[in-house]
């Protein structure tokens, strides 16, 4: 990897509106629009400033990002679109909350048998998957099964299926994370934004236990980050911080262009992942077999070895009995010694 890239991995800021001309407030979304789209936003007279902390916007005759042909055309990711049909009759989805518990429930209403009257179904699975409240849940443009979710101080992927954990968990990190995104180019790679204002690079073609590169956008906690394909050429990366500041930068070459075979490359990582998970909970279930083996085996083996209440009587007769076979051990070595000869015995008689 070029090394300049790694001492700057992204270019100078494209665009940072000046203090009078920036946002009074926490940026709480990024939403890229077309450059031949304008959106204004009012005030609510009588009413103080209307502040909306989302937007969601598209274009009804189909996008235009350029180079892009219709059947092309990937979802952006994010949580307004994770209720998508998945299969044909469901309607699955991965709800938040603020244990940074992860939730994954069918939201197809149905018939209660007993009552009769349309509930939404008991969820199908509860993770513990992060230490603190889930900020980002957000499916990979490239692997429509695949979630990168991130909450507390760590963030996970998972698969679709896959009941028993994540495919790649990070280390609980030093600084707290705030968010995170896919990138749009690269299945392999996705961004994550910490409250230190530094976005960490993830590459899992390079390395998998650590970012590949970090870089400092602004000393203000980070609140919102979204990428944008300009072109073939050109890509940015839009950064909010909680001072209502919005950092626009160019990603290199090297983040925004796959390398050859990278989809398959990348599929063939989540299945050795998958398998690797397999593993391990068929190794645990051997291993919880043998403990209670053993177990029984411990159990059965203090039963034994206890003896029943005994009187008086047969104490003392136990230990004369062990005393007599004492001094016979006792004579047979003296005379297998020739300290003592079997006449003695005769003698002492």
């Amino acid at each position: 990897m070029n090394q300049a890239l790694i001492d700057h991995p992204f270019s100078d800021t494209v665009q940072c509106p000046s203090i009078e001309h920036s946002h009074k407030t926490v940026v709480t979304d990024i939403t890229w629009i077309p450059d031949h789209m304008e959106v204004t936003v009012a005030h609510l007279a009588g009413a103080g400033e209307f502040g909306p902390s989302v937007f969601s916007i598209s274009e009804r005759q189909g996008a235009r990002m350029a180079g892009a042909k219709p059947s092309e055309e990937k979802e952006s990711g994010g949580i307004s679109n994770l209720s998508s049909s998945i299969s044909k009759g469901r309607d699955q989805g991965k709800p938040l909350d603020n244990e940074g518990d992860l939730v994954y429930m069918d939201w197809k209403p149905e018939k209660d048998a007993d009552s009769g009257k349309i509930v939404t179904p008991r969820p199908e699975q509860v993770w513990a998957a992060h230490d603190g409240p889930i900020a980002t849940l957000q499916r990979s443009p490239f692997f429509r099964d695949t979630v990168l979710t991130v909450g507390g101080w760590t963030f996970a992927i998972w698969k679709e299926g896959v009941t028993s954990g994540p495919l790649l968990q990070s280390a609980t990190h030093l600084m707290r994370l705030t968010g995170g995104h896919w990138s749009p180019s690269r299945p392999g790679v996705f961004f994550i934004t910490k409250t230190d204002g530094n976005v960490d690079v993830w590459d899992l073609l390079d390395r998998s236990h650590e970012p590949s590169l970090t870089q400092n956008v602004t000393a203000a906690p980070i609140t919102t980050i979204s990428p944008h394909q300009v072109s073939s050429k050109q890509q940015l990366l839009a950064v909010g911080d909680s001072i209502g500041t919005l950092h626009v930068m160019e990603v290199p070459w090297n983040l925004r262009h796959p390398s050859a075979n990278e989809a398959n490359s990348m599929e063939n990582f989540f299945e050795r992942e998958v398998k690797r998970l397999a593993f391990v909970e068929e190794r645990m279930k051997i291993r919880e077999q043998e403990k209670k083996h053993l177990d029984a085996e411990e159990s059965k083996r203090q039963q034994d070895g206890k003896r029943p209440e005994e009187s008086d009587a047969d104490v003392e007769a136990r230990q004369r009995m062990e005393y007599q076979e004492y001094l016979q051990m006792e004579k047979q070595l003296l005379e297998e010694l020739g300290i003592r000869e079997e006449s003695d015995d005769l003698e002492e008689v």
